[in-house]
């Protein structure tokens, strides 16, 4: 095989032109301090901030303590207020989730303020799926002891 290379055709690349121009300074933006933090603390920060809707996290954290059975039999989806039962066409409202835990409260002999204090009660996932395994039974018996 023989490959010539005709120099005389090489056309010679044209010259590169780079433009510079000022940035303007970003915005100051006031935010928490987290130059300690590591990615992963930041990554978590981030996704917890964002899977949070309040009230929604905190009263379906209680109604899963607590079972009510028109929660329990449901297939819930979340709406702008509340939640809507596909199954058996019932909207709830945040505010009668809340009327239906006092009642559920009431019928378990379970102190309200500690009932509403159990979203936040945890101090680590491990300890939270271990309550969470316990029978219905169990659990109401270890939450009626612990501390408030």
């Amino acid at each position: 095989m023989n490959f010539e290379f005709n120099s005389d055709a090489v056309q010679p690349q044209a010259d590169v032109v780079v433009e510079t121009r000022k940035v303007p300074a970003a915005p100051s933006i006031d935010y928490t301090d987290r130059t300690g933090w590591s990615s992963d603390m930041l990554e978590y920060d981030a996704t917890a901030k964002a899977a949070i809707s309040q009230p929604r996290s905190s009263l379906f954290c209680i109604l899963m303590l607590i079972q009510p059975t028109l929660w329990m039999v449901g297939l819930w989806r979340d709406v702008a207020d509340g939640w809507h039962d596909a199954r058996n066409n019932i909207d709830l409202t945040f505010d009668t989730a809340r009327k239906l835990i006092d009642l559920r409260v009431k019928e378990l002999g379970l102190e309200s303020e500690k009932v509403y204090a159990y979203p936040k009660s945890h101090s680590t996932i491990a300890e939270m799926q271990a309550f969470d395994a316990l029978d219905f039974d169990s659990r109401m018996a270890k939450f009626k002891s612990a501390k408030a």
